[in-house]
């Protein structure tokens, strides 16, 4: 082979080794948009979960689901509800995922605001189960109602534990039921 022929070769290499390296950069920023864009679907799915209702024929209540277990713990969706003593629905409380989230059915009726939940769930409910599901973290959001600020649902993740879950329950239930 002749000389000018081997540098054609060589330019040609150099070539598709640069378009190469061009195109494995272009995957792995794609991998990373898809693994943003993913994150950003959880969100999206957190809020939706945690704002939406499920009908109580759609739901299925912990102690039945606990006796009908057959598989891990994890792998299951468990929910708890609380009701009035005039049998109105106040709180949905549903635990799917590692999250428990919490409901309130009515906001305005409950009036639960950031400061009775700092108050009166964070500190102490909140702090006292930390210390079992050291990587729980809260989240709330709240709505207006009649120019007044309350929390329409309260979503912990990384709950890893049934007995989390009933303290969770009991704790609502506490919280709610107290002035009613």
């Amino acid at each position: 082979m002749e000389e000018k022929e081997i540098n054609t070769l060589l330019n040609l290499k150099n070539y598709l080794l640069s378009n190469i390296k061009s195109k494995e950069n272009q995957i792995t920023m794609i991998n990373s948009e898809i693994i943003e864009l993913n994150n950003q679907i959880e969100s999206i799915n957190s809020i939706i979960s945690s704002s939406s209702f499920s009908t109580a024929a759609n739901l299925l209540d912990a102690e039945t689901a606990a006796k009908q277990a057959d598989s891990q713990f994890d792998n299951m969706k468990y929910s708890h509800k609380i009701y009035s003593k005039s049998q109105e629905l106040l709180v949905s409380l549903q635990f799917k995922t590692n999250s428990i989230f919490i409901r309130l059915i009515h906001p305005d009726k409950i009036q639960l605001t950031q400061e009775i939940y700092i108050n009166y769930f964070v500190k102490p409910i909140l702090v006292s189960l930390k210390k079992i599901e050291a990587n729980l973290t809260p989240t709330i959001t709240k709505n207006n109602y009649d120019n007044q600020e309350y929390i329409d649902t309260i979503t912990l993740n990384n709950i890893h534990n049934f007995e989390s879950f009933e303290y969770i329950c009991e704790s609502m239930k506490k919280l709610i039921l107290k002035d009613k």
